[in-house]
C-alpha cells in the first residue's frame, strides 16, 4: 500500500473541508474536533513537506546570489510541536542541504510553551540552535483566554526563566498589541514585564484580523 499517497489524500480532504467552513468558525471548530486526531497529523505532514520545498527553494536562491547564509529561522508555524525525533531529523536536513558553516544566528520557533520541553532544548544546543522565540502575545490571563491561547503568563514565566538559567539560549519575545478588549495598561505591563526579565530581543505585532482567523 501506498501510505504516502493515502497521507496526501487524508490531509487534502480534510483541509477542503476545513476550507468549506471558512465563514462558519463554530462549524470549523466542532469539524476540527472530529477530526481532531487527523488534523494533527495534517499539520505535521504539511509543515514537513512545506519546510521541504522550502529549504529546496532557499539552496537554489543561495547558489544563483552565491550568498552565505549567517541567520536560519525555523518558524511561521510552531516546529516545536513536532516530537524530539521529528525535529532532530528537520534540523539535521537543513545542514545536509545547506552550507551553514557561516552561520551566526540560529531561531527555532518555540511559540507555545506546552510543545517545548528540556529535551527538546537540550537536542536542539546539540544541534546548532542558539535562539528560540518564545510567544506569549501578552502576560495578561483574562486576554489570552479571550484569543483562545492554551497558556497562561504563569507557562511563559516558568519557560522564560528554564531557558535563561539552564540554557545558554539568545531568547526572543513575540507581543501583539491590539488584541481585544487589550489596554494600554496591558501593554505597559507587558514592557514591565521585558525589562525586568531582559530578553535578548523583543517583537511587536499589531493585530491584523484576517478571514476565517
Amino acid at each position: 500500500r501506498n501510505y504516502k499517497m493515502e497521507r496526501e489524500t487524508r490531509s487534502e480532504r480534510i483541509i477542503k473541508e476545513l476550507r468549506d467552513f471558512n465563514d462558519d468558525p463554530q462549524q470549523a471548530i466542532r469539524h476540527m474536533t472530529l477530526y481532531k486526531g487527523e488534523v494533527k497529523k495534517t499539520e505535521k505532514y504539511l509543515y514537513e513537506s512545506d519546510l521541504q520545498i522550502k529549504i529546496t527553494s532557499k539552496k537554489e536562491v543561495r547558489k544563483d546570489t552565491n550568498k552565505e547564509i549567517e541567520t536560519l529561522y525555523i518558524g511561521g508555524g510552531t516546529p516545536t510541536a513536532l516530537e524530539k525525533e521529528e525535529l532532530d531529523i528537520l534540523i539535521t536536513a537543513l545542514y545536509k542541504e545547506l552550507d551553514l558553516s557561516k552561520i551566526k544566528e540560529f531561531t527555532v520557533e518555540a511559540g507555545r510553551p506546552d510543545s517545548v520541553n528540556p529535551t527538546k532544548l537540550r537536542s536542539m544546543l546539540d544541534l546548532g540552535v542558539n535562539r528560540i522565540s518564545i510567544n506569549p502575545q501578552t502576560m495578561q490571563d483574562d486576554i489570552l483566554r479571550r484569543i483562545g491561547r492554551g497558556h497562561s503568563a504563569r507557562d511563559i514565566d516558568e519557560l522564560l526563566q528554564y531557558v535563561k538559567h539552564n540554557t545558554s539560549l539568545a531568547v526572543n519575545m513575540d507581543f501583539i498589541a491590539g488584541l481585544p478588549n487589550q489596554t494600554m495598561q496591558n501593554m505597559i505591563e507587558n514592557m514591565d514585564y521585558v525589562c525586568q526579565n531582559l530578553p535578548e530581543n523583543v517583537t511587536i505585532h499589531t493585530l491584523a484580523l484576517k478571514r476565517g482567523s
